[in-house]
Parts: structure tokens; sequence; C-alpha cells
């Protein structure tokens, strides 16, 4: 196993140790699981939801009601139809901006309630996104670091800055998809390149996988995206390998190994042939500003 290989594991375990160990008790969870299903299935559910009478009345007394469903379809259509400049009129539009003092109270800390709007900006457009035919794996990717953004904040203004982050990203992602609608071929392939970036991938193997011939691929890629798929797929392993560069201490060597370049040297003249920069001068450039930006 490679040092690049090792550090995915070690990185995998310092993510997902803590989740392991929760699960230590999944009898008792699971002993839970059936007993609440149980009580739901002989209508004894009120035990769970005994909040729910009080919490009614209280938002009737006062008024309150969740009157950001306009604004929330509004959104979600227009992720669905990737329509930047229908964003930028929503937010010209005073009318469309939730009061937040009409809406559901979730919680009585007020950086808490921010923090699940802007979850629920995540996780609303994300679907959208997917719905609209965004790859799966691309779309929950994202929000996974959106949400891991969300999880860092530390004001309001964050939490805000991260959910329209997400917003614009999935409507651009959508935005691109329906420019290359006319061959759908092309988002299969690209889609092929991402789930396998970090593993070896022959050209030839692609038309193959996606069920098309490979030479009426290749011809149809270049004509759209004004390069050939193995420039396409170096540019986006380079474009990976320079986050690395920024957010992590991962050796120059162990990037390369990990996008599958043959070597140290042959890495370092790809990079450059991109970004002007050796991935050495690149990470002096841009490592101490490697912070996510809001």
């Amino acid at each position: 196993m490679g040092k690049a290989a090792k550090k995915r594991d070690n990185l995998f375990n310092e993510i997902y140790g803590d989740d392991n160990s929760i699960y230590e008790d999944v009898e008792d969870y699971m002993d839970y699981v059936y007993r609440v299903i149980d009580d739901f299935e002989k209508g004894k559910e009120d035990k769970y939801l005994s909040r729910l009478e009080k919490y009614q009345l209280a938002q009737s007394e006062n008024n309150r009601n969740h009157n950001s469903v306009s604004m929330e379809r509004e959104l979600i259509n227009i992720v669905k139809t990737g329509d930047l400049n229908a964003l930028k009129e929503m937010y010209a539009d005073e009318e469309m901006f939730v009061d937040f003092s009409t809406i559901g109270y979730v919680s009585k800390n007020v950086m808490k309630r921010h923090e699940y709007y802007a979850l629920t900006a995540v996780v609303l457009t994300t679907r959208a996104a997917v719905e609209a035919g965004v790859s799966v794996e691309k779309a929950y990717e994202l929000s996974d670091i959106f949400m891991q953004q969300i999880s860092e904040s530390t004001t309001i203004l964050e939490y805000n800055k991260v959910s329209l982050i997400a917003i614009v990203t999935f409507i651009k992602l959508v935005s691109d998809l329906k420019k290359n609608k006319k061959y759908p071929y092309i988002d299969a392939c690209k889609d092929f390149i991402a789930r396998n970036l970090r593993k070896p991938i022959r050209v030839s193997d692609i038309g193959l996988e996606i069920g098309i011939n490979n030479s009426y691929l290749s011809k149809k890629f270049a004509e759209a995206e004004g390069m050939t798929i193995s420039q396409y797929i170096c540019k986006e392993r380079c474009e990976h390998a320079a986050n690395l560069l920024k957010y992590s201490n991962y050796e120059l060597s162990e990037i390369a190994e990990y996008f599958c370049f043959s070597s140290h040297s042959h890495f370092g003249a790809k990079f450059k042939k991109i970004y002007g920069m050796t991935p050495n001068e690149y990470r002096k450039r841009y490592k101490e500003s490697g912070t996510y930006f809001y």
C-alpha cells in the first residue's frame, strides 16, 4: 500500500472513527427502533409527539406560520431550471425575503435557528439539483462539504453566506447540465470520470461503460468542451490536486500518487501547464488562504 493510500485510510478513520464508536450499543438501539415502530402501529404516537399540540397553540396565538413556503418553492424551481438571473430577481424582490419572526420556531437559540435554516437550504437545493439531473455523487459530496462549512460557522452572516454559495453552486451545475442536454452522453462521460478520478482511467473504457462508440464520444466531447477527454481528465485531477495543495499538508508525491500521475515530475509538468506555476509554488502562494471562502 502506497503512502497516499495509507493516508487516505487514516483520513477515513479520522472522519468516521467517532461514528463507529457510537454504534457499539447497536442492539439497544435496534430494540428502541422496533418499540417505536410498534407504538406507532398501535396508535400510541401521542407520547412521542406530546409537544405538538402546545407548539401549534403557541404558533396560532402569535399568528406565526410557515409562510416561507412560497420562497422555498421558488428557490427549488430556480435550481431545477438552472436560472441564475431568476435568483438575482428573487433577491431583488423584498417580498420574497422571509420574515424569520413568522416562520417555525426550530430552536430557542438564535444561532441554532439560523444554522438549521442554512442546513435546510442546502438539503432542498441538493435534492432539486439531483432531480434536475446533476450527478447524485457530485451533488451529495458538495452537500457534505457545505454542511461541514455550516458546522464550522460562528456567525449568522457566515451561515447566510455558506447557504448562498450552496444555492448558486447547484444552480450553476444545473445550468451547465442543460447546456450539454443535446449530448447527454457527455454528462455521462464526465460523471464516469468524477467517480473514477482517483483510479487509472483509460479513455477507451469510457465509451464501453456508458454505451456509446468511443470514437464518436471523443469527437463530440472535444466539440462541446474544447478539449480532449484526456485533457479534461488531467484538468479535473489538477483542480482537485490544487485543493489538496491549499487545504491539506499532503506531500506533493502523495498528491501525485493519489490522482494517478505516473510520477512526481509528471504531476508537476501537467500542473504547471494548467496553472502556470509548479505545485510547490502554488502551495506557497495560496496555502495561507487555505480556509473556506465565505
